[in-house]
């Protein structure tokens, strides 16, 4: 005797089949050399190979069943399910069998998931039941892939993000052999949820996805190990090998960004070539507008990690699930030579020693000089003393045609040593010998005032040596009282920094009074 399987004596019941009523139960063997074959065929709608209703299996009807002689291909006897999916086989001779599904109508999707039984043997007066699950194929997510479009299938696998990690709403999806998309996901999954899901396959951006997803948990999973890429390799997937995968990138600088419609867009390059690296406002509260560019600026360098996402072009994103994505890496003080070579927009760390108090100038710039020059800071957002030592982070720019650094940010450092002011010529200062000496503290000596002049709210005097003219801006803001002793014929020596006029020519800009000695 065999026991009836739980989904078939449930349907049985339901049935009314009479054949049912004593399965399971003892009883005393007839003569006849016969026994009975039936089962139970159902669509496994959530592909876990058991009859589960909740999970929407349901009985199948109009399948046929036959009964093969083992190791043959002889059809002893065969039979069709009934509504309820049952099917009975009766007075079947002793022997050994095994069943066979007719397939001829399941066409491309379904394919048979289960057959309790491949071969048994029917005794006298034995009852064996054979139950068969159909339903779409579980395959790997590679062969998912592979799988042209429109092909119902399931896929198992763990989440790589949140179903509402990103304003796309796509969850990407990994197991041992890729990572694939999942498109119109019906439900809502967690990073790190294993999940077995049933969808169609499709495709989005060129590349392969499984669309409107109906997801069965699983528990929690372990996600899969991530690939490191340079970023050139990112940019394409290494090929498309790594559509959808979870990557990271290291020591990627930014070059560039971009606020687009619908995201911030960083272009990044760890020197193998650039990467765009999307930032998706629904991902993380730092990503949306009010809180960018934040750390997000030129110059500033990175790891990454992040999911691969096609742009439909043959190139891919990166595409953070968060903030805690990315980490920053902090930037190596360059001297402020190098930061005047560097092009406009990189973000820098130089150390230096404050010229001149934040507060002394109209325009708010800060001079700051190590032993390789000097450079201005513009927009300084702290306010320093003339001989602080401070470290500024800022990001290069260029004002009246000279290298400044912009928007900075300052740590104290406690006092340092002034540089000694080089002393010059007019003529020379002039021209802050070629260039060479922007924005540094110099003096010139026996200059000789012959004209002045009110101009843009400071005062100006044209002061030479003999060697040539030089034109000295007295800025109000920094104590001057004018004209006071600054007229013409009267003679300095003039001590100021440097300050471009952008028409190729310099003035120099005393910091206060005690600046100018009268001769």
């Amino acid at each position: 005797m065999r026991r009836a399987l739980g989904p078939f004596r449930a349907l049985c019941a339901a049935a009314g089949l009479a054949a049912c009523s004593n399965a399971g139960q003892d009883r005393v063997l007839s003569l006849k050399a016969t026994g009975l074959v039936r089962g139970f065929v159902y669509f496994d709608a959530n592909g876990s190979r058991a009859f589960e209703p909740a999970g929407g299996d349901s009985a199948l009807p109009r399948i046929t069943i036959r009964l093969l002689a083992k190791g043959t291909t002889d059809t002893v006897a065969s039979a069709t399910t009934a509504t309820t999916g049952v099917y009975q086989l009766a007075a079947m001779p002793v022997g050994n069998y095994v069943i066979a599904v007719d397939t001829a109508g399941f066409g491309d999707s379904l394919r048979i998931e289960k057959i309790d039984s491949l071969g048994f043997t029917v005794l006298p007066a034995d009852t064996v039941t054979v139950n068969v699950a159909i339903s779409y194929p579980q395959v790997s997510i590679a062969a998912a892939r592979a799988l042209p479009q429109n092909r119902p299938v399931f896929v198992t696998g763990v989440a790589l993000n949140g179903s509402n990690a990103f304003s796309d709403t796509t969850v990407f999806l990994g197991d041992t052999s890729g990572a694939i998309r999942l498109t119109r996901l019906r439900t809502t999954v967690t990073a790190g949820d294993s999940v077995r899901v049933r969808g169609v396959t499709a495709r989005r951006a060129g590349q392969p996805t499984v669309d409107a997803g109906a997801v069965t948990a699983l528990g929690r999973g372990l996600f899969p190990p991530v690939a490191t890429l340079t970023t050139a390799a990112a940019a394409t997937a290494a090929g498309g090998t790594r559509d959808a995968a979870l990557a990271s990138v290291h020591g990627a600088t930014i070059l560039s960004t971009v606020q687009t419609s619908s995201d911030f867009v960083l272009t990044v390059d760890d020197s193998s070539g650039p990467l765009e690296v999307e930032l998706d406002p629904a991902a993380d509260a730092l990503f949306q507008p009010g809180n960018l560019p934040g750390s997000f600026l030129a110059g500033n360098k990175f790891d990454m990690l992040g999911l691969l996402v096609p742009t439909g072009t043959g190139t891919w994103r990166l595409r953070p699930r968060s903030a805690g994505d990315l980490t920053l890496i902090p930037l190596p003080v360059i001297s402020i030579a190098a930061a005047r070579a560097l092009p406009a927009g990189r973000t820098v760390v130089v150390v230096g020693v404050a010229l001149n108090n934040a507060n002394i100038f109209s325009d708010s710039t800060v001079h700051l000089a190590d032993t390789s020059g000097a450079i201005r800071l513009t927009r300084l957002r702290s306010s320093i003393s003339a001989g602080d030592s401070v470290k500024v982070k800022a990001v290069t720019a260029s004002r009246a045609g000279q290298p400044t650094l912009d928007a900075g940010t300052t740590t104290a450092l406690g006092a340092g040593l002034l540089p000694s002011a080089a002393t010059l010529t007019t003529a020379a200062a002039a021209t802050a010998v070629g260039g060479t000496r922007d924005a540094q503290l110099v003096v010139v000596l026996n200059a000789t005032v012959s004209d002045t002049a009110t101009a843009l709210g400071a005062f100006h005097l044209t002061v030479s040596d003999g060697s040539g003219n030089l034109e000295v801006v007295l800025d109000q803001r920094a104590g001057f009282l004018v004209p006071g002793q600054y007229v013409p014929a009267n003679r300095f020596n003039i001590v100021g920094l440097l300050v471009p006029t952008g028409t190729g020519a310099w003035t120099l800009k005393p910091r206060s009074p005690a600046d100018l000695v009268k001769l």
